[in-house]
């Protein structure tokens, strides 16, 4: 049986790769995930809960891809003038500069875990982001919930909001995403005083 660690770093990849644009799903990966949340058991009810809504969110965007729905969905929400960009920092600076910094700031998080971003993409780019917490699950973790607690939660929610607005599926799944990140920090914290 696999521990809480592994269950959540494959978790956070498998939420990366929902996350992506559909377009570039890599079914194998995709239905492995899929696999995946339907059949661990982690003996933890809270991230069983987790576990399952992440399998039922997948069900429902998988078929969406096979009847071609989602990927004109994605596209309206997250390109081609996005009503949702999926970049951390759109939702916290105005300010060009500021923003920036919080990217080279988000960028040096990733070199210092030896990672590198794929050409082109923006480090606040939240798939990335996921991916990120995904690969690093058993490194850092104080430096890990910093990550977190000043890139990633301060900024999330208001993803999540403008999703729900737009009445997306999207929106569960980061929602799921913001629910992992509270179970595995939240915790933490606890383990730690």
């Amino acid at each position: 049986m696999e521990g809480i660690s592994d269950i959540k770093g494959k978790l956070y990849i498998c939420i990366s790769k929902l996350m992506s644009n559909p377009v570039e799903f890599e079914w194998d990966d995709i239905i492995e995930c899929k696999r995946f949340m339907d059949e661990t058991d982690s003996r933890s009810k809270e991230l069983n809960r987790i576990l399952h809504k992440a399998a039922n969110i997948a069900s429902v965007m998988i078929n969406a891809v096979r009847s071609g729905d989602l990927e004109s969905h994605y596209i309206s929400l997250f390109e081609l003038s996005p009503k949702c960009p999926p970049y951390l920092g759109y939702y916290g600076f105005k300010e060009e500069q500021k923003r920036r910094m919080f990217m080279v700031e988000i960028a040096g998080y990733y070199k210092r875990f030896g990672l590198k971003m794929k050409r082109g993409e923006l480090p606040d780019y939240v798939p990335a982001v996921a991916e990120f917490l995904g690969l690093t699950v058993y490194s850092g973790l104080k430096a890990r919930r910093v990550f977190v607690y000043k890139y990633v939660k301060p900024y999330i929610g208001s993803l999540i909001e403008c999703l729900k607005k737009h009445s997306s599926l999207y929106h569960e799944l980061y929602s799921v995403f913001n629910s992992l990140l509270d179970f595995e920090f939240a915790r933490q914290i606890l383990v730690e005083r």
